[in-house]
């Protein structure tokens, strides 16, 4: 299996050397089907470039109340460039969803969120309508069943 990152282990230690190029990539998803741009950052030491169209200078303006984009296109090019990169690589096989197996040997529990059902779901259906949550379980029961 390929791993992206690197270890940590000398960045405790004191050496940054390997992190002072470092760009970071932010990503809110929770959606069954990519949508580029949305609610991501692209971040370096001094710059966030948000959904892909605002730029910030961190150092200056850490609140990010001042768009620098148009100042900075070439930048804005750069960080949007390591962003299409890193889409590619993370959602190249997006169409194949995950999966849970349930019941596994040696498997205690399983967590599964709304989201990880990958299929719509009427949210009132699953919502607690009493405090200890039994109607909950009851209707997780019988979609599961279903």
């Amino acid at each position: 299996m390929k791993l992206d990152g690197l270890t940590l282990f000398n960045l405790m230690k004191g050496d940054t050397s390997k992190f002072s190029n470092r760009t970071i990539i932010v990503d809110s998803r929770r959606k069954l089907y990519p949508d580029k741009w949305r609610l991501s950052s692209v971040m370096n030491r001094k710059f966030r470039l948000i959904n892909g169209t605002e730029l910030y200078n961190l150092s200056t303006d850490p609140g990010q109340k001042t768009d620098i984009s148009s100042q900075h296109p070439q930048l804005v090019t750069e960080l949007r460039h390591k962003y299409e990169t890193w889409f590619k690589d993370i959602y190249d096989n997006w169409e194949e969803l995950s999966y849970f197996v349930v019941g596994e040997k040696g498997q205690d529990e399983i967590l599964l969120t709304s989201h990880d059902w990958m299929e719509p779901v009427n949210t009132r259906k699953i919502a607690f309508n009493d405090e200890d949550g039994e109607t909950r379980s009851e209707i997780l029961k019988e979609y599961i069943n279903s």
